[in-house]
């Protein structure tokens, strides 16, 4: 039987001072479509496939937080996950050369880091929020995958800027940066994107309009290289990142009335697993 524990611990020095320790260990299962294993060819020698033989995922975090003036947050975080299944792994037959892409139970992958963060007021009108992961990672794969034993820094910026251009007008720049990183078997390069959206608020601010622009300048895109075995790869991979959204809301009825309390179905986890109610979801 396995166990789960979650331990927190919260502690005040002083009025300026916080300080929060937690651990946790979790079970991550693995996304229907990722054990279903139908074959999708892009061609004749390449085709992709899930893995019903892939296990559960186990994750152990530990994190000590502080916190100053209840706006700098400093934490100190460690983590390792084993029969890590995280990236899609590339299986070469070299007699007939066709390559499968799926996930497998590929080895343990821990990592330790550091995370800052802190919001910004710049003028009355201008505000923001800034934060800082730099971690080292180390991948190991378990023997019937090789003998790779890997360790790499890994550092991502980000950032969210808030514009209050009038009392019924608003915007919001999101921008994130990631530095060159080794990630399960392949070299990756750098990666960052810029998210705009503008808020306009209508009829007595009961109505709300609003634009969002994902990846402006179209940036978001994969670009790694695999020289691990007997592979020697290139890959990039650009999925539709950037697009863009207009909705409108209006609100009816009494609004200082109590909206209804979102329940939770019993069977979240299974709907997650499978993509999720609307389509989305994760692995948890």
């Amino acid at each position: 039987m396995d166990w789960f524990p979650h331990v927190q611990l919260n502690y005040t020095v002083n009025d300026k001072n916080e300080l929060n320790f937690s651990y946790d260990r979790g079970i991550n299962r693995a996304l229907y479509e990722l054990i279903n294993p139908f074959r999708r060819y892009v061609d004749l020698y390449d085709y992709t496939a899930g893995n019903p033989n892939l296990l559960p995922q186990y994750t152990d975090k530990i994190e000590l937080t502080h916190t100053y003036n209840k706006t700098l947050v400093t934490s100190l975080y460690g983590m390792t996950t084993t029969n890590f299944y995280g990236f899609t792994n590339l299986l070469q037959n070299d007699s007939n050369k066709v390559s499968v892409t799926t996930n497998s139970n590929f080895g343990i992958y821990s990592v330790l880091g550091i995370r800052v963060s802190a919001p910004v007021v710049f003028t009355s009108w201008w505000d923001a929020s800034f934060s800082v992961d730099a971690s080292y990672q180390r991948i190991k794969a378990y023997p019937q995958y090789g003998n790779l034993n890997k360790g790499t820094q890994d550092v991502i910026f980000s950032g969210t800027q808030n514009f209050k251009i009038s009392n019924t007008l608003t915007a919001q720049l999101l921008g994130k940066y990631e530095t060159p990183t080794f990630y399960g078997i392949g070299q990756f390069r750098y990666v960052y994107r810029i998210d705009a959206a503008v808020n306009k608020q209508l009829f007595n601010k009961r109505g709300n309009l609003r634009l969002i622009v994902n990846d402006i300048f179209n940036t978001q895109r994969d670009y790694d290289v695999i020289k691990y075995q007997n592979l020697n790869a290139t890959i990039f991979d650009k999925a539709e990142s950037r697009w863009f959204k207009l909705s409108f809301s209006y609100k009816f009825g009494n609004s200082s009335l109590k909206s209804n309390a979102k329940h939770s179905a019993g069977n979240e986890d299974e709907q997650n697993r499978a993509g999720g109610v609307a389509g989305t979801g994760n692995s948890n």
